[in-house]
């Protein structure tokens, strides 16, 4: 379709540490996430283009505010025209064309299986902080992302979103060997810590960190092993993370139930990182497809979970949740956070125009994944996705394995200041 009828419709697509990491942790991220679904049909509005260096432009005052909806009153005006041409030359109703003929999230098979307060407990427990600072540095360590603390057969640690910790990598690709997670904590310039949710103080430090390194079939997954904070100057240690329960990934299902509750739980920035407990519903799975700031490009599925917060300090999916986990109401445990869409939320409030896409091309992104999903979205205004938990025979396919495994695996570093993973 031709470029020109994009550029007035879509901003460029903000990197992931525009979108999920808070402001002054971005630096630590590289990875630019964007769903790809179906292009509209007839509408004139083709894929969006990803660029990592354009951020999205601001539009809260009232004047673009104003502008945007006109526009957007033209748009849909422009859509209703060529979807009405299009009707009559290819034979397909206009209703088809126009996102009608979708599924209610009410007649979805799981719809009635609401989340217990049990089930819901499992992640209330486990949820984490993640924390970082400088190695070296006598700063204090800082929350920047979610974290849950897992156990599967028998291991236990901590799980998060690899874009987490991307920023601190210092990885010589070249010299890696050929496992699918290496361990970072070596190479990486930064320090890591866990803190209880909503607490300021960290109870371990990663002493090993398995990453799951850029390739073909590459996840948004880390996991960290801890230890006790050597310079802690009271009882709150490794101790208090061994008393925290866990979250056991190889009792949970492995298949989500498609419309069932899904309770949520992570620390967003807007809320000064005081957990949010949030509940959504199961939609489906999407492609997403990213490339990171290095230049390494990727797709693969992702759990879509629909909420409604009020505001964004609600916002169980806001920034500083990246690595959060959600679980089903039937025990399915969500990977790790790695993606959310927002256009505005219940109360009024715009999205957050600094950080969030424009609304106009949130507006659309929704309308391509109804068309890819087949469910009415409207109900939802932010739409959260998570990595996929692979469980595989296969020690390199299976998620958990693969991680808990690549704590063997040192990732040899570049030299000092390089930064990223390079050296292919």
């Amino acid at each position: 379709m031709p470029e020109e009828n994009t550029e007035s419709l879509l901003d460029q697509e903000p990197s992931l540490d525009e979108r999920l990491i808070p402001q002054p942790h971005r630096k630590h991220v590289g990875r630019i996430a964007t769903l790809t679904g179906a292009a509209l049909i007839a509408s004139g509005v083709g894929a969006q283009k990803l660029d990592a260096k354009t951020p999205p432009k601001p539009h809260n005052s009232p004047t673009e505010i104003k502008k945007l909806k006109q526009q957007l009153t033209q748009e849909q005006q422009e859509l209703t025209r060529v979807s009405n041409i299009a009707s009559r030359l290819i034979g397909v109703p206009k209703g088809e064309l126009a996102g009608k003929g979708l599924k209610q999230v009410s007649e979805l098979p799981g719809y009635h299986h609401e989340i217990s307060h049990g089930t819901r407990s499992i992640l209330l427990g486990s949820t984490l902080e993640l924390m970082t600072k400088p190695k070296g540095s006598d700063e204090p360590f800082l929350p920047f992302c979610t974290a849950t603390k897992v156990s599967y057969y028998g291991h236990e640690g901590v799980l998060t979103a690899a874009h987490c910790l991307t920023g601190g990598a210092n990885v010589d690709m070249s010299r890696v060997d050929g496992w699918p997670a290496q361990d970072i904590v070596d190479s990486s310039s930064n320090l890591y810590a866990v803190s209880v949710a909503g607490d300021s103080f960290p109870i371990a430090v990663a002493d090993g960190i398995a990453y799951d390194m850029p390739g073909p079939g590459h996840d948004d997954f880390a996991f960290l092993s801890v230890q006790p904070d050597a310079k802690s100057d009271t009882p709150r240690t490794i101790s208090q993370f061994d008393a925290l329960p866990s979250a056991d990934i190889s009792k949970a299902k492995t298949s989500p139930l498609l419309g069932e509750q899904v309770g949520l739980f992570s620390d967003p920035e807007a809320n000064n990182s005081i957990p949010v407990m949030g509940t959504g519903r199961y939609l489906g799975r999407a492609t997403v497809s990213w490339q990171d700031r290095y230049g390494n490009s990727f797709s693969d599925l992702a759990d879509i979970v629909g909420v409604d917060p009020n505001d964004p300090k609600g916002d169980s999916c806001n920034y500083g949740s990246s690595g959060s986990m959600a679980i089903g109401a039937n025990g399915y445990l969500f990977g790790p956070l790695t993606w959310r869409q927002n256009a505005g939320y219940k109360d009024g409030d715009q999205n957050q125009a600094n950080i969030d896409n424009p609304v106009l091309s949130e507006g659309f992104r929704l309308k391509n994944l109804e068309k890819e999903l087949g469910i009415d979205l409207s109900g939802f205004s932010t739409l959260c996705g998570y990595q996929i938990i692979k469980h595989s025979a296969d020690p390199q396919r299976d998620t958990l394995t693969s991680l808990i495994d690549g704590l063997e695996h040192f990732a040899p570093a570049l030299p000092p200041d390089t930064g990223g993973f390079g050296g292919k």
